[in-house]
């Protein structure tokens, strides 16, 4: 059977984002009192009462608001509609119905789809009455909540699952996940809508435009994945505003839920603080990556070749991560992306028996680097993968046990191939 989708929609900042979260029971959408701060659809998927649905959480609708990013939210709310079986359409407790809530509402019945009219900011009993301007709407449906404060949510998703055919309650989800991430405005959006061909996050030449981490379920003919979309990541000292923080610990989060990562820079920037800043961010959590390097299109008057050795050069410490040169806008390399990440996602869960490790671990000690004066490395053994850990012990004290670590890990990769993937590498005395 289907899965069954439920959209969120009503003008800006009537709490439709407050609503989202409080169904998902956590902080998924980014809630600030600022109109137009949910601009792409989020999807959650919620269990009431042994039936599973989706919850599709979209942008205000404002008829009058002027600009491109206007129109596209407004177009991803039509694309929301479209797709949704059930619409909950949010107004305002607190300010009352309005000439935009009945265009709106003109605007659902068109669809035919059947609609809940769900009056937010009913925050205690004596707001109950707040809601009776509503049934004007011609809406049978019409129930007081807060999303807030929690009230009348156990309605609404009673509500909900009277509508929703029965469903089998789902497992967890083993889909690996890959987070697109970097700086803003390199061309985020533009490459999961490439890769998807769907127009699900909103793309404009506005910095920031994807303000929320957004999970796009994706099959690439093999298997499914959960692309993320990030917001951009940028250095906090250059933050704004709450949202560009909350953006900040969203990307962060997403980073750390992933399997893997594409981190992208801008080729007409080259590499620049923030995207030094991603790297880190990427490393620290210790996850496979593939760089892109987007819009190669304009770059007129340089190889590949060139670039990619002066890319290597700035990043000298990333000499095992993959790196693919990409255009969305003409196309180029979007789908073949995936394979490098792929191999490195193998490579991050690959196992290695004890026997080949110590016969590496033999090369090792014939190579005999300057740094392991004094020190000999006796037996190694790995103890875990994702990504692929290691403890190596050692007679003695080598002088450098950073540099030891680098060439360890070097010829472990050099050896067992694990291009793309980080490796730990621990030393204990034996």
């Amino acid at each position: 059977m289907p899965e069954y989708k439920i959209a969120i929609v009503g003008k800006p900042n009537v709490g439709k984002s407050a609503l989202f979260n409080r169904l998902m029971s956590k902080r998924v959408s980014i809630v600030e009192p600022t109109s137009g701060v949910t601009r792409d659809r989020l999807y959650g998927s919620i269990e009431w009462m042994d039936k599973s649905f989706t919850i599709v959480d979209t942008g205000g609708i404002d008829s009058g608001a002027i600009g491109k990013m206007s129109a596209a939210i407004s177009r991803q709310v039509k694309l929301a509609v479209d797709e949704s079986d059930l619409l909950v359409f949010v107004c305002d407790g607190m300010s009352g119905l309005s000439s935009m809530d009945k265009e709106i509402n003109r605007l659902l019945k068109k669809s035919g789809k059947k609609t809940v009219c769900v009056v937010n900011k009913i925050d205690n009993a004596d707001m109950a009455g707040n809601i009776f301007e509503f049934y004007a709407l011609g809406i049978d449906d019409v129930l007081g909540v807060s999303a807030i404060h929690g009230r009348g949510i156990a309605e609404l998703l009673d509500l909900i699952t009277e509508e929703v055919g029965p469903s089998e309650s789902a497992g967890e989800d083993l889909t690996r996940k890959i987070a697109v991430v970097g700086r803003p405005n390199v061309g985020k959006s533009s490459f999961v809508n490439a890769l998807l061909n769907d127009e699900r996050m909103i793309v404009d030449d506005v910095p920031g435009t994807t303000r929320d981490s957004i999970d796009t379920r994706f099959n690439d003919g093999e298997e499914d994945f959960i692309l993320i979309d990030t917001a951009g990541i940028r250095h906090k000292r250059k933050m704004k505003d709450t949202v560009e923080v909350f953006s900040f610990a969203r990307s962060r989060r997403a980073i750390a839920r992933c399997d893997a990562a594409f981190v992208m820079l801008d080729a007409v920037n080259f590499v620049t603080r923030d995207d030094i800043k991603v790297i880190d961010m990427v490393i620290e959590k210790s996850k496979p990556f593939v760089i892109l390097v987007n819009k190669w299109d304009l770059i007129k008057d340089m190889q590949m070749e060139r670039y990619e050795k002066a890319l290597r050069m700035r990043l000298s410490y990333l000499n095992y991560v993959p790196v693919v040169f990409t255009s969305c806008v003409k196309n180029r390399n979007i789908k073949e992306a995936l394979k490098p990440l792929k191999k490195s996602m193998a490579h991050s869960s690959a196992r290695c028996t004890t026997h080949a490790l110590n016969e590496i671990l033999k090369d090792i000690n014939k190579a005999r680097p300057a740094q392991l004066a004094g020190s000999r490395l006796k037996h190694m053994v790995q103890t875990g993968t994702n990504p692929p850990e290691f403890i190596l012990f050692r007679k003695g004290a080598a002088k450098d046990t950073d540099k030891v670590r680098r060439f360890v890990e070097n010829r472990l990769r050099e050896k067992l191939e694990l291009t793309g993937s980080p490796i730990i590498v621990h030393f204990k005395k034996s």
